[in-house]
Protein backbone atom coordinates (compact mmCIF):
# COMPACT_ATOMS: atom_id res chain seq x y z
CA UNK A 1 0.00 0.00 0.00
CA UNK A 2 1.78 3.11 -0.99
CA UNK A 3 0.01 5.71 0.99
CA UNK A 4 0.90 4.18 4.25
CA UNK A 5 4.34 2.31 4.71
CA UNK A 6 2.47 -0.41 6.94
CA UNK A 7 0.20 -1.86 5.06
CA UNK A 8 -2.65 -1.27 7.74
CA UNK A 9 -4.68 1.18 5.68
CA UNK A 10 -5.64 1.55 2.05
CA UNK A 11 -6.78 5.11 0.73
CA UNK A 12 -10.51 4.02 1.10
CA UNK A 13 -10.08 3.46 4.98
CA UNK A 14 -8.09 7.14 5.18
CA UNK A 15 -11.23 8.63 3.26
CA UNK A 16 -13.48 6.91 6.36
CA UNK A 17 -11.28 8.21 8.55
CA UNK A 18 -11.70 12.19 7.06
CA UNK A 19 -15.22 11.40 6.58
CA UNK A 20 -15.78 10.52 10.69
CA UNK A 21 -13.54 13.04 11.78
CA UNK A 22 -15.42 15.99 9.56
CA UNK A 23 -18.96 14.77 10.71
CA UNK A 24 -17.81 15.00 14.63
CA UNK A 25 -15.67 18.23 14.00
CA UNK A 26 -17.25 19.78 11.38
CA UNK A 27 -13.91 21.08 9.67
CA UNK A 28 -10.77 18.96 7.79
CA UNK A 29 -8.55 21.53 8.69
CA UNK A 30 -8.09 21.54 12.63
CA UNK A 31 -7.31 18.21 12.95
CA UNK A 32 -3.47 18.24 13.71
CA UNK A 33 -4.74 21.00 16.35
CA UNK A 34 -7.50 18.76 18.00
CA UNK A 35 -5.71 15.83 19.23
CA UNK A 36 -2.46 14.39 18.90
CA UNK A 37 -3.75 11.01 17.88
CA UNK A 38 -4.90 12.25 14.44
CA UNK A 39 -1.26 14.07 13.51
CA UNK A 40 -1.17 10.39 11.52
CA UNK A 41 -4.41 11.87 9.81
CA UNK A 42 -2.80 15.57 8.90
CA UNK A 43 -0.06 14.15 7.66
CA UNK A 44 -2.03 11.82 5.08
CA UNK A 45 -3.92 14.64 4.08
CA UNK A 46 -0.60 16.43 3.52
CA UNK A 47 0.98 14.34 0.86
CA UNK A 48 -2.39 14.06 -0.72
CA UNK A 49 -2.59 17.98 -0.93
CA UNK A 50 0.66 17.22 -2.70
CA UNK A 51 -0.66 15.35 -4.58
CA UNK A 52 1.88 12.25 -3.50
CA UNK A 53 -0.76 9.49 -2.75
CA UNK A 54 -1.59 7.75 -5.60
CA UNK A 55 -5.45 7.25 -5.54
CA UNK A 56 -8.50 7.10 -8.51
CA UNK A 57 -10.35 9.97 -9.80
CA UNK A 58 -13.62 8.74 -7.93
CA UNK A 59 -11.34 9.01 -4.73
CA UNK A 60 -9.89 12.08 -5.33
CA UNK A 61 -13.71 13.59 -6.06
CA UNK A 62 -15.03 12.05 -2.46
CA UNK A 63 -11.77 14.37 -0.87
CA UNK A 64 -12.73 17.60 -2.71
CA UNK A 65 -16.51 17.02 -1.82
CA UNK A 66 -15.37 16.70 1.92
CA UNK A 67 -13.06 19.30 1.41
CA UNK A 68 -9.56 18.18 2.14
CA UNK A 69 -8.65 20.35 -0.91
CA UNK A 70 -9.86 23.46 0.18
CA UNK A 71 -7.38 26.36 1.29
CA UNK A 72 -6.76 25.33 5.09
CA UNK A 73 -7.16 27.94 7.68
CA UNK A 74 -4.67 30.28 9.22
CA UNK A 75 -2.61 28.69 12.33
CA UNK A 76 -4.69 31.25 14.13
CA UNK A 77 -7.98 30.62 12.71
CA UNK A 78 -7.24 27.14 13.67
CA UNK A 79 -6.23 27.81 17.07
CA UNK A 80 -10.10 29.83 17.15
CA UNK A 81 -11.76 26.87 16.06
CA UNK A 82 -10.13 24.55 18.88
CA UNK A 83 -11.25 27.61 21.22
CA UNK A 84 -14.63 27.10 19.90
CA UNK A 85 -15.36 23.57 20.13
CA UNK A 86 -13.26 23.86 23.98
CA UNK A 87 -15.46 26.21 24.94
CA UNK A 88 -18.70 24.79 23.41
CA UNK A 89 -18.03 21.37 25.15
CA UNK A 90 -16.69 22.65 28.55
CA UNK A 91 -18.52 26.06 28.56
CA UNK A 92 -15.10 28.03 29.40
CA UNK A 93 -11.68 28.84 28.02
CA UNK A 94 -9.24 25.86 28.66
CA UNK A 95 -7.03 26.91 31.99
CA UNK A 96 -3.97 25.20 33.47
CA UNK A 97 -6.41 23.41 36.07
CA UNK A 98 -8.01 21.46 33.22
CA UNK A 99 -6.50 18.31 32.97
CA UNK A 100 -8.19 17.38 29.61
CA UNK A 101 -6.56 20.56 27.74
CA UNK A 102 -4.31 20.89 25.23
CA UNK A 103 -1.07 22.64 27.11
CA UNK A 104 -0.07 23.96 23.51
CA UNK A 105 -3.89 25.80 23.61
CA UNK A 106 -3.11 26.82 27.00
CA UNK A 107 0.32 28.66 26.24
CA UNK A 108 -0.87 30.09 22.71
CA UNK A 109 -3.72 32.18 24.91
CA UNK A 110 -1.43 33.24 27.12
CA UNK A 111 0.43 34.44 24.30
CA UNK A 112 -2.39 36.01 22.63
CA UNK A 113 -3.39 37.64 26.02
CA UNK A 114 0.36 39.11 26.56
CA UNK A 115 0.03 40.58 23.05
CA UNK A 116 2.46 38.51 21.54
CA UNK A 117 0.97 37.60 18.58
CA UNK A 118 1.29 41.17 16.50
CA UNK A 119 -0.40 39.50 13.62
CA UNK A 120 -3.94 39.18 14.46
CA UNK A 121 -6.67 40.83 11.94
CA UNK A 122 -9.20 43.04 13.03
CA UNK A 123 -11.66 39.57 12.31
CA UNK A 124 -9.73 37.28 14.57
CA UNK A 125 -9.48 39.88 17.67
CA UNK A 126 -12.75 40.35 17.09
CA UNK A 127 -13.96 36.75 17.21
CA UNK A 128 -11.30 36.08 20.60
CA UNK A 129 -12.82 38.92 22.42
CA UNK A 130 -16.52 37.05 22.13
CA UNK A 131 -14.79 33.89 22.98
CA UNK A 132 -13.84 35.34 26.27
CA UNK A 133 -10.36 35.47 25.61
CA UNK A 134 -9.00 39.03 26.52
CA UNK A 135 -10.95 38.73 29.44
CA UNK A 136 -9.10 38.36 33.14
CA UNK A 137 -7.95 34.81 33.19
CA UNK A 138 -9.40 33.12 36.31
CA UNK A 139 -7.65 32.30 39.53
CA UNK A 140 -6.02 29.12 40.61
CA UNK A 141 -8.81 28.92 42.73
CA UNK A 142 -11.70 29.75 40.21
CA UNK A 143 -10.18 27.34 38.00
CA UNK A 144 -10.48 25.03 40.50
CA UNK A 145 -14.38 26.03 41.34
CA UNK A 146 -15.47 25.64 37.88
CA UNK A 147 -13.50 21.80 37.67
CA UNK A 148 -15.88 21.25 40.54
CA UNK A 149 -18.82 22.32 38.88
CA UNK A 150 -18.22 21.00 35.95
CA UNK A 151 -17.52 17.52 37.59
CA UNK A 152 -20.61 18.07 40.11
CA UNK A 153 -23.15 18.74 37.40
CA UNK A 154 -22.03 15.56 35.02
CA UNK A 155 -21.58 12.94 38.35
CA UNK A 156 -24.35 14.84 40.94
CA UNK A 157 -21.59 14.94 43.63
CA UNK A 158 -17.91 15.87 44.40
CA UNK A 159 -15.16 13.98 43.22
CA UNK A 160 -13.75 11.50 45.66
CA UNK A 161 -10.69 9.24 45.82
CA UNK A 162 -11.86 5.72 44.09
CA UNK A 163 -13.78 7.60 41.31
CA UNK A 164 -12.97 5.87 37.86
CA UNK A 165 -11.01 8.51 36.18
CA UNK A 166 -10.78 11.13 38.86
CA UNK A 167 -8.24 14.14 38.90
CA UNK A 168 -6.80 13.22 42.27
CA UNK A 169 -4.99 16.57 42.42
CA UNK A 170 -8.61 18.31 42.59
CA UNK A 171 -9.06 15.61 45.53
CA UNK A 172 -6.08 16.51 46.87
CA UNK A 173 -7.14 20.28 46.91
CA UNK A 174 -10.82 19.74 48.09
CA UNK A 175 -9.01 18.35 51.42
CA UNK A 176 -6.51 21.15 51.20
CA UNK A 177 -9.66 23.61 51.05
CA UNK A 178 -11.18 22.12 54.32
CA UNK A 179 -7.98 21.85 56.11
CA UNK A 180 -8.33 25.50 55.50
CA UNK A 181 -4.78 25.61 53.79
CA UNK A 182 -5.64 28.23 51.18
CA UNK A 183 -6.37 31.73 50.81
CA UNK A 184 -9.55 32.55 49.40
CA UNK A 185 -12.29 35.19 49.32
CA UNK A 186 -15.58 35.62 50.58
CA UNK A 187 -17.20 35.24 47.45
CA UNK A 188 -15.09 31.85 46.52
CA UNK A 189 -15.82 30.68 49.95
CA UNK A 190 -19.42 31.04 49.57
CA UNK A 191 -18.85 29.19 46.04
CA UNK A 192 -17.95 26.27 48.21
CA UNK A 193 -20.16 26.18 50.28
CA UNK A 194 -22.99 26.25 47.70
CA UNK A 195 -21.57 23.38 46.32
CA UNK A 196 -20.97 21.53 49.82
CA UNK A 197 -17.09 21.53 49.70
CA UNK A 198 -16.92 22.12 53.75
CA UNK A 199 -19.56 19.07 54.61
CA UNK A 200 -17.13 15.99 54.75
CA UNK A 201 -18.67 13.00 53.75
CA UNK A 202 -19.20 10.10 56.05
CA UNK A 203 -17.37 7.52 53.99
CA UNK A 204 -15.80 4.18 54.99
CA UNK A 205 -12.30 4.06 53.94
CA UNK A 206 -10.58 1.24 52.50
CA UNK A 207 -6.77 0.58 53.10
CA UNK A 208 -5.66 1.50 49.67
CA UNK A 209 -7.27 4.80 50.97
CA UNK A 210 -4.81 5.20 53.90
CA UNK A 211 -2.40 4.52 51.97
CA UNK A 212 -2.77 6.46 49.42
CA UNK A 213 -3.11 9.57 52.52
CA UNK A 214 0.48 7.98 53.86
CA UNK A 215 2.42 8.10 50.45
CA UNK A 216 0.64 11.78 49.90
CA UNK A 217 2.14 12.95 53.34
CA UNK A 218 5.31 11.08 52.99
CA UNK A 219 5.51 12.84 49.34
CA UNK A 220 4.31 16.62 51.33
CA UNK A 221 6.88 16.03 54.41
CA UNK A 222 9.42 13.45 53.64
Amino acid sequence: DVDNPSGKRTVEDWIQRVREYRAEHGSVHNVRYNNKANISLARWMTRTRRDKVPMTDEQRKSLKELGVFDKAPSKVQGRISQLTEYKEKHGHIPCKQDEDADKTLIAWVDNVRANKLQKLTEEERQKLKELGVFEKAPSKVQGRIAQLKEYKEKHGHLPRRGDEGVDKTLVNWIHGVRGDRYKITDEERQQLEDMNVYEKPKIQRTIDDYLDLLREYKDEHG
